[in-house]
């Protein structure tokens, strides 16, 4: 039930983690005590022996400060680990996106959202509450049955044979919890991710006519996510259900076999029974809760193990060998699949030194998928690529995402200053450097300390992706990869984008997608995909040679720099 996995998350709180479970035993102990201090009071009290029931009333009443002192200490104890917990996983997580540039890891921008402020709140709990409940659950059955020996070793045995049953349930409920809760979190994810998508593109959506279309599958989407809440709602039930049975069917049993040894005279003292009966509950109650516990943390833990695809991404399928620049990549005979679908198709081009190199089609034609590809976010299914003639499979993969800077079109701005977000992608920036590059992209209405509000909502989308192309070429890379950053905005923000683009391109290699052909004129050569072909070479040369981008590019022209999005 615990995962050694979630524990490398926890780093140095793993000594609190143990230390909570100590403190609820110590606590445990307390309870035994002023349980059988209450016992022996009502002993003394009914055979009228002595005065001494009103000390041992006050050593019950000492006992429950005690505990109450404790209950606060294991509180203020859980708060700081959940605190610890929650700051340092979200910084890991936004330097890893940050390092990796976000879009190389198979979570898009929403589904990051959803881990780094759920998924992170929810993982916090199985640390603070199923782990120490695991080891408190296991260690107080142990104690209780020593204790109950004394007094009965009969009564001692009905109750430890019970226990193992509630943890059995939840192993065997575990198994099935965890395909449950794996589903829940896609379904979750996807649900998230298609509604933030239907809501950005709600406009076209409207243009095209196919607003109501979108919304039979948004409605699908979220049936499908209802169906599985109920799975995970009739799992928890029946599971809860099942440990309800065994525990108060345990106690039950137990007291009842206690009355009856009592009647056989195999126990001697009724006080006995009252002490089981005011105990008996916490052979199964530790276990009861650790059942809660996981119903709990479960998607805590689902999350968790999440977390840990993003953050050790990098790790997975990596080689050793690291590059000092990045100055040649080549495509050679390069397939690729989505299912039985073929996508790209023996794609070979090499880019032997810096500029721009632009990749235009039809929308979903597989622009996306060949940039995605270079930072091994899609698995190839035939040929390979090469980074200065380097298999890419063999290179160390953090060293490479360091060299690169991914920005697409809904690449995020988080919540806090200018100069807040600049840090985030170079933290040794300094001030007259952010004001130069604001300069730059035309944003010199906006100062350092200018507070960017949630989802960008003080900014236009304009305003949004030149402030994203000044915070990138801080960054200063080797690579830049640029996936239709231009889109939806307006030409005046494009025409500055696409200047700060051509400056990155003098020093750097530069990929760009655009849905305006214009802007890769300057490009030392454009991929242009049409369904089954692909066409490479200098953008005069498809302008003059290849009718369908020759169409494209004078209608695009003719608009005077009007969008047609879904066709490019």
């Amino acid at each position: 039930m615990l995962d050694k996995v979630l524990f490398k998350l926890i780093g140095k709180n793993k000594k609190k983690l143990f230390l909570i479970a100590t403190l609820q035993v110590i606590n445990f102990l307390f309870t035994l005590g002023a349980s059988f201090l209450f016992c022996y009071v009502i002993f003394e009290l009914i055979n009228n022996t002595n005065l001494t029931s009103l000390y041992y009333l006050l050593l019950i009443a000492l006992f429950a400060l005690f505990k109450f002192l404790i209950n606060r200490i294991i509180n203020k104890i859980q708060n700081d680990i959940s605190e610890e917990v929650t700051i340092n996983l979200r910084k890991r997580l936004l330097n890893e996106i940050i390092d990796n540039n976000a879009s190389i890891i198979k979570y898009n921008s929403q589904a990051l959202n959803q881990l780094y402020s759920e998924g992170v709140e929810q993982l916090s709990l199985y640390y603070t509450v199923f782990v120490p409940q695991f080891f408190y659950a296991m260690i107080t059955p142990i104690i209780l049955f020593i204790v109950f020996s004394f007094l009965s070793i009969y009564v001692a045995l009905i109750f430890l044979f019970f226990v193992p049953l509630i943890p059995a349930s939840i192993i065997l409920v575990s198994k099935f919890a965890k395909r449950i809760f794996n589903k829940y979190w896609d379904k979750y994810l996807s649900m998230g991710d298609e509604f933030l998508d239907s809501i950005k593109g709600l406009k076209e959506l409207k243009n095209f006519d196919t607003d109501k279309r979108q919304l039979k599958k948004l409605d699908h989407k979220a049936e499908e996510f209802r169906k599985i809440t109920m799975k995970v709602l009739v799992m928890q039930l029946w599971s809860t259900s099942i440990m309800d049975m065994v525990a108060f069917g345990g106690l039950a049993i137990g007291i009842v076999s206690s009355l009856l040894f009592l009647n056989s005279a195999i126990i001697v003292n009724p006080y006995f029974i009252l002490f089981f009966l005011l105990t008996g509950a916490e052979f199964f109650l530790p276990m009861r809760g650790l059942g809660s516990a996981f119903h709990l943390s479960m998607n805590g833990a689902t999350a968790g193990r999440k977390i840990i695809d993003i953050l050790d991404n990098h790790v997975k399928d990596t080689g050793e060998i690291k590059l000092d620049k990045i100055n040649k990549i080549v495509f050679k005979d390069v397939s690729i699949n989505f299912d039985t679908k073929r996508i790209i198709s023996n794609l070979n081009f090499s880019i032997n030194e810096n500029g721009l190199y632009g990749f235009a089609g039809q929308s979903g034609i597989g622009k996306s998928t060949i940039l995605k590809a270079i930072i091994k976010d899609v698995p190839l299914s035939d040929g390979g690529i090469l980074i200065n003639d380097i298999d890419l499979n063999s290179l160390d993969l953090k060293d490479f995402y360091k060299k690169i800077s991914y920005l697409s079109y809904d690449s995020h701005l988080f919540k806090g200053t200018v100069k807040e977000n600049f840090l985030l992608v170079n933290e040794f920036i300094k001030d007259e450097e952010i004001k130069k590059l604001l300069s730059l992209v035309k944003l010199d209405h906006l100062n350092l300390d200018y507070e960017i509000l949630e989802n960008s909502a003080n900014l236009s989308g304009g305003e949004k992706q030149r402030l994203l192309i000044a915070m990138y070429m801080s960054r200063k890379s080797d690579l830049y990869i640029f996936d239709e950053i231009t889109s939806n905005i307006d030409i005046d923000s494009e025409n500055t984008i696409i200047d700060c683009i051509k400056e990155l391109s003098k020093d750097s290699i530069v990929l760009m997608i655009s849905h305006r052909l214009e802007n890769l004129d300057d490009a030392k050569f454009v991929c242009f995909l049409e369904k089954d072909s692909y066409h490479i070479s200098k953008p005069i040369n498809l302008i003059n040679n290849l009718g369908t981008y020759q169409k494209l590019y004078m209608l695009q022209k003719n608009m005077k720099g009007g969008c047609v999005n879904e066709k490019v």
